[in-house]
């Protein structure tokens, strides 16, 4: 998320608070000053003036202290008390002996019965400034002269019997550049209070920028060493703040001490504007900001066409430096900033940030080309109590063109984001999380993918410099520790759900692949797999599993209730679009797929879901596929139930679930209790599982998985191609053998040319069309002539062969 104190604009405030306390300080202070001198006149005019007088002069002093001297060029008696003076003076002297203020006017008329003082025509004075306001020494150590303040006004009039001197005419107050305005002023003696009455304005320079500031009305307590505004506004470099009401606070020496707003304060500049109920600012002794304090619901609206950004908190505070930089700003209560980064032509990226308690901003300074400083930047964000950052990214599609937004929220406890100032602009650099983090997204098709820890860490991408296409909040990568669980939730209809839960997770943004440790586990639907390592790949949604694998999944056609299906290996691999999934190990250490007393091991295990097909295959030429199928029951034994198994061991195993048959290839050997049989080519028939008790009633769904060979009951074998049987006492040869796992019998036929045999320990040799061994009885039934022999016929023969 960029965020710099040029967009959230909290550096607004130093400027803007500081120039109206100086603005209104010289105001006030100059007037308060000519207001005074003028009460001293009257105050101090004990002498009285019986004829006209050229070249009149009278001063007061208080022992040896000289304290100010009224020159006249004529002083003329009216009678009854009342005297004109004209082309009059008033100096008044500092601690030091020296003349500080000068006052002077056309004409000056004095009621001493009426105890009225009036002048007639403009007042000038000439005041010493605040100490405060003074310059201070050059480089070489010398004071610079100090400007005085020029204060200008006409009408001026004092009543004794209410101890306030007025005027309603206007004031013109001038000093170090700045010029200032008001209609109407009267100072109260009896409190010691200066008011400025009306339409009170302010122009000059601040750090070489022009500057206004205008109020309603000022009013200056000496007592309390206070400026009171109503409606005050100031206006400067293209910013403007604002409030009802504004007290400034000032110290004995004339500096400013602290500001209080309040009334809708609001400071704008160009497209930004923050508001907020009320405003306290504290100042150090050269006037400059030290803190600042914004409450009663704060908000921050920026409507800038490429980026507009709004923010919202409670109240905030914002700390400063010597130099009156922003250094910090703690955003207390509800936070939450949001930004827009629009270009046209480009899908519009939005990112947010917020918290429940607080969000912390630190700031440092930034310098600009030519070594010059350029202001702050922000260079981290702590938001505290329930925080969150929301952030988009384009996504990339065919010949690089955008496809869509992947949108990314992280929240927890507590959250620290850290910046750097890149080419002017505060860029995240890496985004830090404890205490129930949570990180979503959300990709262009749909998929919401969610991981959840205790702890994260993530850096993000650079993608600074001119020409480069914003891309959005890009993760290069990230760690998320601690009960990490992840859940992807499929866009596309059909798709299966999947769900990962490690002690670490950690991606990588540039191969987008997400690396599960820690005792890691993988389910995809109904298929679950443990390993040492497993790796999502995230655009693609595939998986590969990597050392001690052991998986678990749900055959197609399982019912409720029946057992499900395991799995061991060296390496799994999961392959999303395709519905497979590959089991890897070696021919020494084959992986392994088993249901009950049915498995098959194999250095290659291959599994079609969608096809609802398997493969299993070795790794060299020398290996072999070792399978187990259990069937039914015999007939009429007393354990219905009791199954018995058939070992097969093959080159290969192609199994499709469509036809309920398993293909072994490249040479097969078949062993079961009945015996054992070998041949080039076997096709096992496979009859589903009878369905439980509960689907009978009626349960009958079936839960969509892995393919259903070990979850069927082997009902036959047939082999071909080579065949040889094996029994005890007698072996067998044919062309095509047929065993039957319920009966245990085996069919032995041939061709013409090599007719069915079998050799005999007890019985010798025996040939017939077709030789049928009966296992539980021990038989064999030899039926039909050989074709082409003389006086073909059938033939029906048994021999018992004793075990």
């Amino acid at each position: 998320m960029r965020l710099s104190v040029e967009r959230l604009r909290w550096g607004l405030l130093a400027g803007a608070l500081l120039l109206i306390a100086v603005l209104v300080v010289l105001l006030s202070y100059g007037r308060y000053r000519a207001v005074q001198a003028w009460k001293q006149i009257l105050a101090r005019s004990g002498a009285t003036i019986t004829h006209e007088t050229d070249g009149f002069t009278y001063s007061q002093a208080l022992g040896k202290k000289q304290i100010f001297t009224l020159h006249a060029k004529h002083a003329i008696p009216h009678g009854q008390g009342k005297y004109t003076l004209q082309d009059g003076m008033l100096e008044l002297y500092g601690p030091n002996g020296q003349i500080t203020d000068r006052i002077s006017g056309a004409q000056f008329e004095y009621d001493e019965k009426q105890g009225v003082a009036r002048a007639v025509g403009e007042v000038d004075m000439e005041i010493e400034p605040p100490a405060a306001l003074k310059p201070g020494a050059n480089s070489k150590g010398k004071a610079a002269a100090s400007q005085p303040i020029h204060v200008r006004t006409s009408g001026l009039t004092y009543v004794k019997k209410l101890d306030v001197a007025a005027t309603d005419q206007d004031v013109e107050i001038d000093y170090a550049g700045m010029h200032g305005h008001a209609r109407g002023a009267e100072f109260d003696s009896g409190q010691d209070v200066v008011h400025l009455l009306a339409d009170v304005r302010v122009d000059g320079t601040l750090r070489g920028r022009p500057a206004t500031l205008t109020a309603a009305k000022a009013d200056l307590d000496r007592d309390a060493f206070q400026v009171s505004l109503t409606a005050p506004v100031l206006r400067s470099d293209g910013r403007t703040g604002s409030a009802g009401a504004a007290v400034l606070h000032i110290r004995k020496d004339g500096s400013l001490e602290r500001i209080e707003a309040s009334g809708r304060v609001k400071i704008q500049q160009e497209t930004r504007t923050i508001t907020a109920a009320s405003l306290r600012a504290a100042m150090n002794e050269r006037s400059q900001m030290k803190s600042a304090e914004l409450a009663g619901g704060v908000a921050l609206v920026d409507t800038n066409a490429e980026r507009p950004m709004n923010g919202t908190a409670k109240a905030a505070r914002v700390a400063f430096d010597d130099a009156g930089f922003a250094t910090s700003a703690v955003l207390d209560g509800a936070v939450g900033m949001s930004m827009e980064d629009r270009m046209p032509g480009h899908p519009t990226l939005e990112r947010k940030m917020g918290a429940t308690d607080k969000v912390t901003l630190t700031m440092e300074r930034v310098a600009r080309p030519g070594g010059r400083t350029g202001g702050t930047s922000v260079s981290a964000v702590h938001a505290e109590g329930g925080a969150w950052a929301n952030g988009d990214a384009v996504v990339q599609g065919a010949a690089g063109k955008a496809s869509g937004l992947k949108k990314t929220s992280v929240a927890a406890d507590d959250l620290r984001l850290t910046l750097a100032d890149v080419a002017g602009k505060s860029e995240p650099q890496m985004l830090s999380g404890t205490g129930h983090t949570r990180i979503e997204e959300q990709t262009p098709d749909g998929t919401v993918e969610t991981s959840t820890g205790d702890s994260l860490e993530a850096r993000f991408a650079q993608q600074a410099g001119q020409g480069v296409e914003r891309r959005g909040l890009e993760i290069a990568s990230a760690e998320q520790t601690g009960n990490v669980r992840i859940r992807s939730l499929p866009g596309k209809a059909g798709e299966l759900p999947s769900e990962g839960v490690a002690e670490k997770a950690s991606l990588d943004g540039a191969s987008n692949v997400l690396t599960l440790t820690g005792r890691p586990r993988l389910t995809q639907g109904d298929t679950s797999v443990t390993a040492d390592t497993i790796r999502m790949m995230q655009q693609t949604g595939d998986a590969v599993a990597d050392g001690s694998v052991a998986g678990t999944f749900v055959s197609a056609n399982a019912k409720p209730g029946e057992p499900v299906t395991h799995a061991l290996a060296a390496e799994a691999v999961l392959h999303k679009a395709a519905q497979t999934m590959e089991l890897k190990g070696t021919d020494a250490t084959p992986a392994r797929m088993w249901q009950g007393a049915s498995q098959v091991e194999a250095a290659n295990l291959l599994l079609d879901r969608g096809k609802d097909e398997m493969q299993a295959w070795p790794a060299s030429a020398t290996g072999v596929v070792r399978s187990v199928f259990a069937s039914a029951g015999k007939p009429g034994a007393k354990d219905k139930n009791a199954s018995k198994v058939v070992r097969v061991t093959s080159a290969r195993l192609n199994y499709s679930g469509a036809a309920h048959q398993a293909v072994f290839t490249g040479g097969v050997t078949a062993q079961a209790e009945d015996g054992t049989a070998q041949a080039q080519l076997g096709v096992a028939f496979l009859t589903p599982a009878e369905p439980p008790t509960a689907a009978r009633r009626g349960n009958t769904s079936a839960a969509k998985g892995q393919p259903d060979a070990l979850a069927s009951s082997l009902e036959r074998i047939v082999m071909s191609h080579g065949v040889k049987v094996e029994q005890p006492g007698r072996v067998g040869t044919g062309d095509e053998l047929l065993y039957t796992a319920a009966t245990g019998d085996f069919v032995l036929t041939g061709t013409p040319g090599h007719p069915p045999h079998i050799a005999d320990d007890k019985q010798g040799s025996i040939t017939g069309h077709t030789l049928l061994f009966h296992s539980p009885d021990s038989t064999i039934v030899v039926e039909g002539a050989l074709p082409g022999a003389p006086g073909s016929q059938r033939v029906h023969t048994e021999t018992t062969i004793k075990k």
